[in-house]
């Protein structure tokens, strides 16, 4: 077992390069994947499983078509923004 002193003799791996993600995404897609998500999804509404899809597509900084995915999130939470609603089919037993 390593010592605190002779620790510092032990080189460390570098640290992995910072991962650049800054993609574009049509809200089409956004969408599909929401509906892919449905069914793992605790959000009572379609609409907040395409909420879960937009808040991490800010969070790995993509956009949705053109603009940032929170001026979307505000759209839809305040109403601009309609989000068709949408059952997943029930699972096989």
């Amino acid at each position: 077992m390593l010592s605190f002193p002779s620790s510092r003799c032990v080189p460390l791996p570098p640290a992995p390069p910072a991962v650049l993600h800054d993609g574009d995404i049509s809200y089409d897609d956004v969408y599909a994947i929401a509906k892919h998500m449905r069914v793992k999804s605790m959000a009572r509404k379609m609409s907040g499983t395409v909420l879960e899809v937009l808040g991490t597509a800010q969070s790995v900084g993509c956009t949705v078509d053109g603009e940032h995915p929170h001026d979307m999130i505000e759209a839809i939470q305040e109403g601009e923004k309609e989000v068709d609603d949408y059952e997943a089919p029930a699972a096989a037993e």
